[in-house]
């Protein structure tokens, strides 16, 4: 255990005791003017350094020694006089998304990792390299001296520098250089919150004042809402094309716009367009051709950008045929099996874990309200009409059945006619069909008055069609389309 009193001041002593038995090992009396400065324990050699930083009676320090001990006797093995120590430099900061690039860190803009920085010295030589965490930030440590910190982000541009009264929120980058104005630091001293605020460079794209020349029939389209269109964040389409048909007076699904490319969602499709009158790709999302006569976001545009766009984009949605409910409801029971053949019915109400079977035609239905895990299956080319909504739980599949081998989205038609809640306005709810989280569709769905919403990480092939449609985070669709046989350019 080390004691040590009034440290500095002439005649103090620093003691070595044995904190089992109290048994005095070493002790030294510090200097004049001197300061206990640190120990060092060093297990293989079991010894002990005491530091001892000394000063003359002016407060210059002069040397810096270290007392070497052997930690179980006390006994001194010797006394170093060290070289002089000079305290090092650091320099740090973040890197953020500046979305609005106003030069100021808002609380929902986000860090950027993986920004490299150089420290450069007066020379403009780069001493030392560093990147960004996770969290945007960075840090530099270096000996005392003058030096530029550099950024250096190929497809950013920075924001403009110094702006407001606050230097903790400001980016301290000049946009022309993405260099620092040189900082001089003495030993010790620290400067934080040298920070860059970035932003995406949209990336260059060939401009054709002519309509595109991609077939944008209907049947071209994997999704597409007569009034809006959200792609949500990391959702992904295989194949097919994704349109708006129309301008919408408002209000929106997302961001303003008729169709919105979320954050990380990707079109896989070469062959592949975004079509609406206002088009936003978010960042780090991923589409090829793009016809508009706005757009907007910060997302990879790997085609064409075509505009103006030709409005509406398909001359007719399918004609929506006549529905005739009945009165029979159906409550099929947890794991239990209903078999239906074609008719009029009420509401088809399904418990978690139960099974439907159509065996093939039409089918008239007030209503479908089913729970979570349900397995509706087909045997045979189908068309569902229902007058109202449609709630398809989480895990549900909506399939063709094992063994009808050859029956694939196109065979399998889902009319909904109900609206979003009792006002039918975009955000009303329940939406006006919905299938859940993580759910399996195989077929071509229309709901003309209102939402269609495919939820997170549900997988869906076929083509989807309405007023509003909603692909939720994570989710998938592919093209296998019936509606460019069945009316609509």
């Amino acid at each position: 255990m080390f004691t040590a009193a009034d440290d500095g001041v002439t005649g103090s002593t620093l003691y070595l005791w044995d904190a089992s038995t109290y048994e005095l090992l070493w002790y030294v009396h510090l200097p004049p003017f001197s300061s206990y400065a640190s120990v060092a324990w060093n297990p293989d050699s079991s010894q002990l350094a005491v530091i001892f930083e000394e000063y003359d009676n002016e407060g210059t320090w002069y040397r810096t020694t270290a007392h070497i001990l052997d930690a179980a006797t006390g006994n001194e093995a010797a006394v170093l006089e060290l070289p002089a120590f000079t305290p090092t430099v650091v320099l740090n900061g973040a890197a953020w998304n500046d979305s609005n690039q106003d030069g100021l860190h808002q609380p929902n803009e986000t860090p950027i990792s993986n920004i490299s920085l150089n420290l450069l010295d007066v020379s403009g030589t780069a001493i030392q390299t560093t990147t960004t965490s996770m969290y945007g930030y960075y840090y530099f440590e270096a000996e005392p001296g003058t030096y530029t910190v550099e950024v250096i982000a190929p497809g950013y541009t920075l924001s403009p520098q110094d702006q407001g009264t606050d230097d903790t929120l400001d980016s301290d980058f000049d946009p022309a250089t993405f260099r620092t104005a040189p900082i001089t630091l003495a030993g010790g001293e620290s400067v934080d919150h040298v920070d860059a605020g970035l932003s995406l460079i949209p990336p260059t794209a060939t401009f054709t004042a002519v309509p595109p020349t991609p077939s944008t029939g209907l049947g071209d389209f994997v999704v597409l809402g007569q009034e809006g269109v959200w792609m949500r964040q990391d959702s992904i389409v295989h194949s097919g094309s994704i349109g708006a048909n129309q301008a919408s007076p408002g209000p929106y699904l997302s961001e303003g716009s008729e169709v919105t490319i979320g954050i990380g969602a990707t079109l896989l499709d070469p062959t592949s367009t975004v079509m609406g009158d206002t088009v936003t790709v978010k960042d780090n999302a991923t589409v090829y051709d793009v016809s508009y006569n706005e757009i907007g976001g910060l997302g990879d545009i790997l085609g064409q950008q075509i505009t103006p766009v030709t409005l509406p984009l398909v001359d007719a949605f399918p004609p929506f045929p006549t529905v005739t409910p009945g009165t029979q409801d159906f409550d099929v029971a947890s794991q239990t099996t209903l078999t239906l053949d074609p008719g009029s019915y009420g509401t088809l109400q399904g418990r978690i874990d139960s099974t439907i079977i159509f065996t093939g035609g039409v089918y008239h239905f007030q209503a479908w309200n089913l729970g979570d895990r349900v397995k509706v299956y087909f045997q045979a080319p189908t068309e569902i009409r229902i007058a109202g909504k449609l709630d398809v739980g989480q895990g549900s599949m909506v399939v063709p059945a094992p063994e009808a081998t050859t029956l694939g989205a196109t065979d399998i038609l889902i009319y909904v006619n109900g609206q979003n809640g009792s006002t039918g306005t975009v955000n009303a709810t329940p939406v006006a069909a919905k299938f859940g989280i993580s759910s399996t569709v195989v077929a071509n769905v229309y709901v003309p008055n209102g939402r269609l919403w495919l939820r997170e990480n549900s997988h869906s092939t076929g083509a989807f069609l309405g007023r509003w449609v909603d692909v939720g985070i994570g989710a998938e669709v592919t093209l296998d389309s019936a509606w460019g046989t069945l009316g609509g350019q």
